[in-house]
């Protein structure tokens, strides 16, 4: 997911000045003058124990995410120094992040990962992502023609846009369970004036067991690149999961768009049964969403979709072919909606400050495993715990 798409919220801005602010405390709190300290640098990098920030100039040093201290002891001279140093480090990669000013990789970076761990149609994919170098993906077209990964980014990026209807066709005989095919398919017509096949197509999407977008085939992927050229694994994990675009939500988001306008244009002149076939796919395109997206993003984006449609159809009609009615699927809708608000409110960019590097190896394993909301409630579980 990227943290790009969630910068205009004003909600998200607070959290970058608080996180500003924090910073600048530390960075005060580091040059007040302490005792027993010499100075001398040269000094101060031969003590054990104490870390210096990896920033991308220096790669390949590892960086420690504390354990909370107790506030009611005073730690070791050196342990201060520790923790101080590690938090504005990891606030510094957090910030980038967050304010879109990480540094990224270079292609030589790139090429010699590529060279160490082998130009597979994920390595490949990942190194597109990195770079946003249409030759990665072109070499992984020409190399990997019937892997779905490619498949799917190659339709997203409109690789190759006058034979986009074979790629489209051997995306859905690779994928036969994933809907994001037929949803691919009904943006083309959508785009062409054929709300017919878009229904149609969006109708196939709804029967099918869930949508796919293959982020986590490639997560591991793009934290081996990270690693690889120097950066430790917790920043590598940050980067590779939170750090790169999703095209795939903003092709959903297009496809609900265009949809809704021609479900509301289909209203207007009289035909409601084509209408409400359209939003009711629509809906359904939104749940498998927000039960398969596994972000954040991807799950309050999948819940707005399937607000957006459940509010053109009356209260008491079903909602998704189910005894649910569309009114009271909405109210569940806008429960989920604010639980999710605020469970994001509850963390910050010091989050990761406040637990131990155990808690965070695990959030990442459930974050994969079981999404990214359920990752985090776990999360604010253990910091519940301290």
């Amino acid at each position: 997911m990227s943290l790009n798409n969630m910068t205009s919220s004003p909600l998200r801005w607070l959290m970058v000045v608080v996180a500003l602010l924090v910073t600048l405390l530390v960075l005060l709190v580091w040059w007040l003058p302490r005792p027993k300290r010499t100075g001398n640098a040269s000094v101060l990098a031969a003590r054990p124990g104490v870390q210096r920030v990896a920033r991308p100039t220096e790669v390949g040093r590892k960086r420690q995410w504390p354990a909370p201290t107790s506030l009611g002891s005073e730690p070791a001279e050196e342990d201060s120094l520790k923790m101080s140093e590690s938090q504005l480090g990891l606030m510094d990669v957090l910030l980038r992040m967050r304010l879109g000013q990480l540094s990224k990789l270079t292609p030589e970076q790139v090429e010699e990962w590529l060279a160490k761990e082998g130009r597979s149609a994920v390595n490949l994919l990942a190194a597109h992502r990195l770079l946003n170098d249409p030759a990665m993906l072109e070499e992984a077209a020409r190399k990997f023609p019937n892997d779905t990964r490619v498949q799917m980014e190659v339709l997203l990026k409109g690789l190759f846009p006058g034979d986009r209807q074979r790629w489209l066709e051997a995306f859905k005989r690779s994928a036969p369970g994933n809907s994001l095919p037929n949803v691919l398919a009904a943006q083309e017509h959508l785009k062409a004036g054929r709300p017919e096949q878009a229904v149609q197509e969006l109708l196939m999407a709804s029967r099918k067991p869930g949508l796919d977008t293959y982020l986590f085939d490639m997560q591991p992927a793009l934290e081996s690149a990270w690693t690889t050229s120097g950066y430790p694994q917790a920043a590598g994990q940050l980067m590779s999961t939170f750090g790169t675009q999703l095209p795939v939500i903003s092709a959903l988001q297009d496809v609900a768009a265009r949809s809704a306008d021609m479900a509301a244009k289909l209203r207007q002149g009289g035909d409601t049964s084509s209408a409400d076939a359209m939003a009711s796919a629509g809906a359904a395109m939104g749940q498998q969403l927000n039960e398969n997206g596994r972000t954040f993003i991807a799950e309050l984006v999948g819940m707005q979709i399937e607000s957006k449609f459940l509010q053109q159809v009356p209260a008491d009609a079903p909602a998704g072919g189910s005894a649910q009615t569309a009114g009271l699927r909405l109210a569940e809708l806008k429960q989920q909606q604010e639980e999710l608000v605020r469970l994001a409110k509850s963390f910050d960019d010091t989050t990761p400050l406040r637990v131990s590097d155990a808690d965070i190896g695990t959030y990442f394993e459930r974050l994969r495993r079981d999404g990214e909301f359920s990752a985090m409630q776990w999360l604010q579980g253990r910091l519940d715990q301290k």
